[in-house]
């Protein structure tokens, strides 16, 4: 609108000036040409009035308009923006909130924290990944592979995802399908040693012996510094009838960690598989030697020593070792970062490394939580066995001793040691969340449902951390 009054006014400008030309052009006409100007600008100074009046009629009338379009349903949106920037705000603070809680093994909050962000955002492929992971250290496996699947329907292409729903199937006993989903993690990332140790095994497992050496030889080139990868790959080759190859791979898992029973084990293995009972026995010698300083006292081993012996052998010294649980299959591994383990191993440990003289309960429990660590529960068990004859009334080691007898399935007897721990220190909250897992795999779900309200409750509690022991195993 502006603009054509603006054109209106050039208009009347060129009309006058027009009129000037005209009149210099033919002197003889000039008086008329003056009236006619004359007229002319009056005409104009009337329609300048007009003019300025439309002006402020329209500016007006444009000021009204944006006040109208202010209640108009489009701005009213607009103006709904920030609530919806908030929402999407809570949304990411339960995501954070969710990972700081599984940052200390508080899965249970952690999937609660986690479910609010998909309540608001549904097509959060990252918490849905994160809950996922939270049931699965739960052993929720069905729950874990489901949202592993939600979370790949909106990022199809997440090697983790695959990998993390790769070890849930495998946990179910539906190995095709876990193989199928390590096929998918490796198509998509194809350097990631954890993926191939994982396929590595569940080819060995399926006797397809030729594609397990290669998954496990990948994993070699890609991680030179691997123990499992050597050890996974040595008990494939001693299958295939290639001793000597086995024996070599042993020994690059000894010095990589040489205070791996493991390897010392798979040597040991080797040698009886190339008829040399000798260095089996040298070996199995090595074990034992080894499990005694690191004080993990294996009584199979001190049996098979005796029955070597029996063949006339050289004789293995026994170590000296307490009673220790029946061995029985540990539960899958956890996801994200998901540790793939083949076989059970220790990072490396310096062999020099002094033993107190008098050892304290303290010593006892970290060394039992550093065997928890490296998944050997049955020697993480018995060094907590001894720090608790030390100090019956150290929480921390019935809660690390709980923790390993739930990974070796005997849950009555994790749920004994997590509640020991709470009677020790009733603010525990790791002590709940274990012993919730414990109680709900002895179908005991109203019990579980309540230790995870305590371990919430004492979670977010105002506690001061003084008072409160830090969520561990």
């Amino acid at each position: 609108m502006f603009r054509g009054l603006r054109f209106i006014a050039v208009g009347l400008a060129v009309s006058v000036f027009g009129g000037w030309l005209i009149a210099q052009r033919n002197p003889q006409a000039a008086p008329d040409t003056l009236e006619a100007i004359q007229e002319t600008l009056k005409q104009l100074q009337a329609q300048v009035k007009s003019l300025q009046e439309t002006v402020k009629r329209l500016s007006k009338d444009n000021k009204n308009g944006k006040n109208l379009a202010l209640s108009s349903p489009a701005l009213t949106r607009d103006a709904q923006a920030p609530a919806r920037v908030s929402n999407f705000q809570k949304a990411q603070e339960s995501y954070k909130q969710g990972q700081r809680l599984e940052e200390q093994k508080l899965s249970r909050p952690a999937i609660e924290a986690y479910s609010h962000a998909i309540e608001v955002d549904q097509r959060n492929d990252a918490a849905l990944l994160h809950r996922g992971y939270a049931f699965y250290q739960l052993g929720e496996y069905a729950s874990a592979a489901s949202d592993f699947t939600k979370s790949l329907a909106i990022q199809p292409n997440n090697s983790r995802a695959y990998l993390a729903r790769a070890l849930s199937y495998a946990a179910l006993g539906q190995n095709a399908e876990a193989l199928a989903d390590a096929d998918e993690a490796i198509l998509r990332d194809p350097k990631n040693p954890d993926s191939l140790l994982l396929r590595g095994r569940l080819n060995q497992q399926r006797n397809e012996v030729q594609k397990a050496l290669a998954d496990y030889s990948a994993a070699v080139s890609m991680a030179p510094g691997s123990e499992l990868a050597y050890l996974g790959r040595a008990v494939a080759l001693r299958a295939e009838g290639q001793v000597e190859r086995s024996l070599a791979d042993c020994d690059s898992a000894v010095k990589i960690n040489p205070n791996s029973v493991s390897a010392y084990l798979c040597r040991a293995a080797s040698y009886l598989k190339m008829d040399a009972p000798g260095p089996a026995v040298e070996q199995l010698s090595l074990a034992m030697l080894t499990a005694e300083t690191l004080h993990q006292p294996l009584p199979l081993l001190q049996e098979v020593g005796q029955s070597l012996r029996s063949t006339g052998q050289p004789s293995v010294t026994p170590a000296p070792s307490a009673p220790a649980p029946q061995s029985e299959p540990a539960p899958a591994l956890e996801p994200s970062p998901i540790p793939v383990a083949v076989i059970p191993a220790a990072p490396p440990v310096p062999v020099t490394r002094p033993r107190p003289a008098n050892p304290d309960a303290g010593y006892y429990d970290r060394l039992g939580r550093a065997r928890s660590d490296e998944e050997k529960f049955l020697d993480a068990v018995n060094l907590l066995n001894s720090a608790i004859e030390i100090d019956p009334t150290r929480a921390t080691a019935f809660n690390a001793r709980g923790y390993a007898h739930l990974r070796l399935l005997k849950f009555d007897l994790a749920v004994a040691d997590f509640s020991e721990a709470i009677r020790l220190n009733p603010v525990y909250v790791n002590a709940y969340h274990n012993r919730a897992i414990a109680l709900r795999r002895t179908g005991d779900r109203n019990a579980a449902a309540e230790d995870d309200r305590k371990a919430t409750a004492l979670a977010s509690s105002a506690t001061p951390p003084a008072n409160r022991l830090a969520a561990q195993r």
